[in-house]
């Protein structure tokens, strides 16, 4: 496998995100054999704090939030056709450990 989806996460600009890939970008190619492709970027939202507090995916406990708007969008942009169901997850820093939302219809 060598070839990876890239998406900026915490971006507080679109800008923000293409920068961030192309910094990777850099060091990828200089010390790795992988191919990298960018999707997007998921933007700064509050709300990703707060689901992480309530153990809870974001898209799941704020399912109009910035953040879970762009996921769905940029995986139904990744996979034209057949994205039925997103699966979302947080990272909960405290307990090293994700939580996962069920899977919700797109």
């Amino acid at each position: 496998m060598n070839r990876f989806r890239v998406l900026a996460n915490m971006a507080h600009t679109p800008q923000e995100g293409r920068n961030l890939y192309a910094k990777l970008t850099k060091v990828t190619d200089r010390f790795l054999d992988v191919a990298l492709q960018y999707v997007g970027a998921v933007p700064y939202d509050e709300s990703v704090r707060k689901a992480v507090q309530k153990q809870r995916a974001v898209y799941e406990a704020y399912p109009r939030s910035k953040c879970s708007l762009a996921i769905k969008a940029i995986a139904q942009k990744s996979t034209p056709g057949r994205c039925r169901r997103i699966r979302a997850a947080t990272w909960n820093s405290s307990s090293n450990a994700w939580f996962t939302a069920a899977d919700t219809p797109a």
